[in-house]
């Protein structure tokens, strides 16, 4: 009757337990067991075969005689999800994992209603098929895996995943990878025999083989390629192939000679190729541009477009003329057949498509084709271009230097100025990255040989004959003296230079019988007057100078040495000499030219040099005037592929007047290209920026000289150009 109900652990047959506590009595008893009328019923868990709850309690009693319930609480009850097991094996240490099944098996057991229960109304725990429900929505949860994925969302449309009936997948019908067909069999016909492919196939496997040709694989994939398109038997496949090469020569100009080569692979072997590639050049040579850019535009409306699209087939024409002439350079087409080519481009020299063709064509195809006309003595006949249609007057400027320039490099024996890009093999690329290496690694040592090599050129010079005393020996002076220690330096030196570099050098013995002619010699310089320092230099040609001009400046840009730099310069010009002012103007115009396609810090040692030879009087302003007259020429030319030489060359052009030695006016006489084509009054505006001043009278009636018409439309004055430019 206390705070807990009484213990009774008697065998009796009838045993009760305490009444009145808290919490009732707990009987143990085999038969019978009764708990009181506490707070909580009693608990009973006898093994007999009556059994009776409390119903007086506040929760009713609990029976649990299951040996199943049992052994799966004693189960769940030892292990621990989260710590490793005892043990020494691998399997004894893991942490013990219990199925999902196992779990909602063991919720399954205790899902019976309590007795003398009233659920709420809308309760489902009396259903009859509760158990039933439970049971299917557990095992729905454990094959979906995720239970999350049972939640319905009401924004979703799409059935559930377990409603969904899966695709059903048709084999005659659906898409298949020709290359998995082909290794199956399924592109097969009932009979087990191939399909041929269809000339749309062969194209496509041409274009796979045309991707992978380079100059290295060409050999091999010209076999492969008559091999897969079958151009010896299928004659659509051949007209189709010849086509395409014929298109992709035409798009891909640079590729061009890549592709002759391969139509003369396949020409040498088959004679039918070669008569359907030359039928369909022809009937593309004598197409008229004209009427096939109307075609093409005659729906458009768009003035650009139809712009956009004539220009694509104007330049497909030009790559359609240099493959001709690549084809004439790997004998496929007759020398007979390009002149009758070159004679129906020149039929009318008004055309400027027509010469445009024909200089293209010429440049690709011009030496071969004045050797093989000489030898069959009908050359080609140059003094008809010269006099007639360099002369036309309804030829565009731009033809015109076009020409010329196709006379130009005729005169230089049809070596081009600029290499073009064109394919490469593996072999030539391989020779360009190590001269670039070597490059990299050459300017360190020949900075430390100048320097050392200047050092001694210096050194040796003598500006006057030592005294000689009455029996032929120099006398020894502190002038002289210094002199002995300055070559002494200068020897001494020699250790910087590379291994082997002085072993040319002779070095001087000690002995009196051999500096004997040594003393003689500086008496006879001494007897005559003269100096050992104004020998006779050796003079190079204008054009030697121009090109060791740009060897001593890429040499100053790594070394900065600018002394030696001015030395080089004299010795190229060697002024007050006959020929000086041919040479000096050829060093400027070559320098110029060469900066205008390089960096600014170039253009800026480049003047230093320029400025250094004026101060000391090694170039004259004739010269200078003279070297001036090509670059501005030339200057819309090599802006297109350096599209900083204008500002380039107006820095230097802005030196030269601050310098004095031309005037903005000199403008006015430069070359009438210039004048008319290459902007002359934006050039003069940008020389004026460069100097920083206010431009004065003279200076904007030379730019006002120097508008044109379009500059006049753009800007009403002078002033208003020169306040524009940047």
């Amino acid at each position: 009757g206390g705070r807990r109900g009484g213990y009774n652990s008697n065998n009796s047959n009838d045993n009760d337990g305490g009444r009145g506590g808290r919490r009732g009595g707990y009987n143990n008893s085999s038969n019978d067991g009764g708990g009181g009328g506490g707070r909580h019923g009693g608990r009973s868990n006898g093994n007999g075969n009556n059994r009776r709850n409390n119903s007086n309690g506040r929760h009713g009693g609990r029976n649990n005689n299951s040996n199943n319930r049992r052994q799966m609480r004693e189960m769940l009850r030892d292990i621990k999800l989260w710590e490793p097991g005892d043990g020494t094996t691998p399997e004894q240490q893991s942490v013990k994992r219990i199925s999902a099944r196992v779990f909602m098996a063991v919720r399954l057991n205790y899902v019976d209603p309590l007795p003398d229960f009233e659920p709420h109304e809308q309760c489902h725990w009396n259903d009859e098929d509760r158990i039933e429900s439970l049971t299917l929505g557990s095992m729905k949860a454990i094959e979906l895996g995720d239970v999350s994925k049972n939640k319905q969302n009401p924004h979703d449309t799409a059935p559930p995943l377990e409603d969904v009936k899966p695709l059903e997948v048709n084999e005659e019908t659906r898409w298949k990878p020709k290359a998995l067909m082909a290794k199956s069999g399924d592109g097969g016909d009932d009979d087990g025999e191939t399909k041929e492919d269809t000339v749309e196939d062969i194209i496509s496997k041409a274009l796979l083989i045309l991707n992978k040709v380079s100059w290295t694989t060409i050999d091999r994939l010209s076999q492969q390629f008559m091999e897969v398109t079958n151009v010896a038997e299928n004659a659509e496949s051949r007209k189709a192939c010849c086509e395409m090469l014929i298109k992709k020569s035409q798009r891909e100009h640079h590729f061009g000679p890549m592709y002759a080569k391969l139509c003369a692979n396949i020409s040498k072997e088959l004679r039918v190729f070669r008569k359907e590639l030359l039928g369909q050049c022809q009937d593309e040579f004598e197409t008229d541009v004209s009427e096939k850019i109307a075609a093409a535009t005659k729906d458009m409306t768009d003035p650009d477009e139809k712009e956009y699209h004539a220009a694509l087939i104007r330049k497909g024409y030009i790559g359609h003329i240099k493959f001709l002439g690549e084809l004439y350079m790997l004998d496929v087409v007759k020398l007979s057949i390009m002149m009758y080519c070159l004679n129906e481009l020149l039929k009318d020299p008004s055309s400027d498509e027509n010469i445009e063709c024909f200089a293209h064509l010429m440049t690709t195809m011009g030496h071969k084709l004045d050797d093989h006309a000489k030898q069959n003595e009908k050359p080609f006949d140059w003094d008809n271009v010269e006099n007639n249609v360099m002369k036309s007057d309804k030829l565009s400027k731009r033809i015109k230097f076009l020409l010329q320039d196709l006379f130009e490099l005729k005169a230089r024996g049809w070596v081009k100025r600029r290499s073009e890009e064109k394919a490469k093999t593996l072999e030539q690329i391989h020779n360009e990255i190590a001269q670039e290496e070597q490059k990299q690694q050459q300017p360190l040592n020949k900075a430390k040989r100048h320097s050392s090599t200047s050092l001694l050129r210096r050194s040796s010079s003598v500006s006057t004959a030592p005294a000689v005393d009455a029996d032929g020996f120099v006398e020894i002076t502190p002038q002289t003296m210094k002199k002995v220690h300055s070559k002494g330096n200068a020897l001494n030196n020699l250790g910087s230079l590379p291994f082997g570099a002085g072993k040319n050098i002779k070095h001087p013995k000690m002995s009196r019988s051999q500096s004997q002619p040594v003393v003689s010699n500086y008496a006879k310089a001494n007897s005559s007057g003269g100096d050992s320092s104004t020998d006779k230099k050796t003079v190079k040609s204008p054009k030697e100078c121009a090109t060791k001009i740009k060897s001593v400046l890429k040499e100053f840009f790594s070394s900065g040495d600018l002394n030696d730099a001015a030395l080089s310069v004299d010795e190229l010009v060697v002024p007050h000499q006959d020929g000086s002012f041919e040479r000096g103007a050829k060093v400027v115009e070559a320098s110029i030219l060469l900066v205008m396609e390089m960096k600014d810090e170039h253009v800026t040692k480049m003047i230093e040099v320029l400025r250094k030879s004026i101060a000391d009087g090694k170039i004259s302003t004739a010269s200078i005037r003279k070297g001036l007259n090509d670059p501005l020429e030339f200057l819309s030319d090599v802006e297109i592929d350096a599209p900083l030489a204008r500002a380039h060359l107006a820095k230097i052009y802005a030196e030269l007047v601050s310098q004095e030695k031309v005037g903005m006016d000199f403008l006015l006489s430069a070359p009438q290209f210039f004048k008319e084509e290459g902007n002359a009054a934006d050039f003069a505006c940008k020389v004026l920026k460069k100097l920083g001043r206010d431009p004065t009278d003279d200076d904007v009636k030379v730019v006002e000289d120097l508008m044109t018409a379009m500059d006049k439309e753009s800007f009403k004055t002078a002033q208003e150009m020169i306040a524009a430019a940047k």
